[in-house]
């Protein structure tokens, strides 16, 4: 307790800043407890977004778009260097998914691009439009 003598006129002025100081530390001991209780929530979180992480970038491009155009333009070198082509193949070649890959050759087939054609076995394959 700090005191300006014996004969302070303000006696209460000690215990009130003595008091102060008692809420300022309970104050920070509760957002030191409240830190590290996020600290220890976001840690345990990591090895999930870990995971996720890492199936994203095995899919390849880390589940980001491409460009706009991108995936056309690379399905459309995959079609003219390989007629014939099936849509299987083309994700491999590319690492487009093979759903975007079917969408994306409907555009370019309702486009003219494309021609769709039945293969010997019965499979189908693709070529660039004459």
């Amino acid at each position: 307790m700090v005191t300006d003598g014996p004969n302070d006129p303000y006696p209460e002025r000690n215990e009130i800043e003595e008091q102060y100081a008692r809420e300022a530390e309970e104050r920070f001991r509760r957002l030191r407890e409240q830190l590290d209780q996020e600290r220890q929530e976001a840690r345990e979180a990591m090895p999930y977004w870990e995971r996720l992480d890492a199936a994203l970038a095995s899919r390849g491009g880390g589940g980001q778009r491409a460009p706009r155009g991108a995936n056309q333009d690379a399905i459309l070198k995959v079609v003219s260097e390989r007629a014939g082509v099936s849509p299987s193949e083309i994700a491999q070649a590319t690492s487009i998914a093979q759903p975007v890959v079917y969408s994306t050759l409907k555009k370019l087939v309702d486009k003219g691009q494309v021609v769709k054609e039945e293969l010997p076995g019965g499979t189908t394959g693709y070529k660039v439009a004459a």
